[in-house]
């Protein structure tokens, strides 16, 4: 009998970090180019903006409104990647009143930041901080994918191998773009193809990107975990789960990899995979890695490698 792994890609794959930074870099020395304001004065301020965000954590993250009507996503506690829409969203809410700090010199540069990115950030203007701050994410990740060859994990090629080769199907299906994927994976000579393409004859890991786990649809279902909603009405994610039945899923971000199968599977649903995993990083939240998603999850693994006698044993299982 065959077994399907559906994996995550950044953060289970890769190792996040660095790319995740220069978002932040690039938001802060754009904001210091607009405002002529001291790089280091915009990078200590933007320290500040991000433990405003980490102090209240249920409020803060990914929430582009254009696809889930401003609610969070994904938790700035949860993901690296959400730093950058986390500490816009702060500074947004600074500048506009809405959010009160103590330190009046730091609310005058907010509403100066504010204003700078709102009328000429990028030298286009936006109509919201959180605008500016997914442009930056796309601008620098793309330059970042221009500068290094991947950010793979060390031994990707050889488990992507193990599970290729034990007969067991890798399916990756991520928020980044195919051709990001097939990118990296090919700089290390994984096989894989895109899921437009036709499945080649040997033994390959099928991707599939730009997968909108993000995209919340109108329903407020949700998962009520570590005193926050995690949203699973993600139809886009739904859709490939359904599609694919896989058995296992990983990924390092519950909120956008975990919350939808583990719900589906609670409520029995047939396409709803039998186990869970999570990739723990140093940025893992407690919440998810020791607490479990309060027991959502089955496995936390801090080393890829481990996902492969996982993946033997639940088969053995069945």
């Amino acid at each position: 009998m065959s077994f399907k792994i559906l994996s995550d890609f950044d953060g289970v794959w890769t190792n996040p970090g660095h790319e995740a930074e220069s978002v932040r870099v690039l938001m802060s020395r754009e904001i210091a180019r607009l405002t002529g304001a001291n790089p280091s004065q915009v990078v200590s301020d933007f320290h500040a903006f991000h433990a405003v965000a980490r102090a209240r954590p249920s409020c803060f993250g990914w929430a582009p409104p254009r696809f889930t009507q401003g609610r969070v996503t994904a938790f700035v506690d949860e993901d690296p990647f959400c730093a950058g829409n986390a500490i816009a969203s702060v500074m947004g809410a600074i500048a506009r009143g809405q959010l009160e700090h103590p330190d009046g010199e730091l609310v005058t540069r907010a509403k100066d930041y504010g204003h700078a990115v709102l009328s000429k950030g990028f030298d286009q203007g936006f109509a919201s901080t959180s605008d500016f701050a997914d442009f930056a994410f796309l601008s620098a990740t793309a330059a970042y994918r221009e500068e290094v060859a991947h950010a793979l994990v060390d031994r990707a090629h050889g488990i992507a191998m193990a599970i290729l080769e034990d007969d067991m199907e890798l399916v990756v299906v991520s928020n980044s773009s195919t051709d990001k994927l097939k990118a990296w994976f090919e700089a290390v000579e994984i096989p894989c193809f895109g899921h437009d393409e036709a499945r080649p004859t040997h033994r390959a890991a099928r991707l599939c990107g730009s997968a909108g786990k993000f995209i919340l649809g109108a329903s407020h279902a949700h998962l009520e975990i570590a005193g926050r909603h995690v949203y699973i009405d993600r139809p886009q994610y739904r859709a490939v789960i359904e599609a694919e039945n896989p058995d296992l899923i990983i990924g390092d971000v519950f909120s956008l990899d975990l919350a939808l199968p583990a719900s589906m599977r609670a409520a029995r649903e047939a396409c709803a995979p039998g186990t869970l995993v999570l990739r723990r990083h140093d940025y893992s939240p407690a919440w998810s890695a020791e607490e479990r998603a309060e027991g959502h999850i089955d496995h936390v693994i801090d080393d890829l490698d481990d996902l492969v006698p996982i993946a033997v044993r639940a088969r053995a299982a069945q």
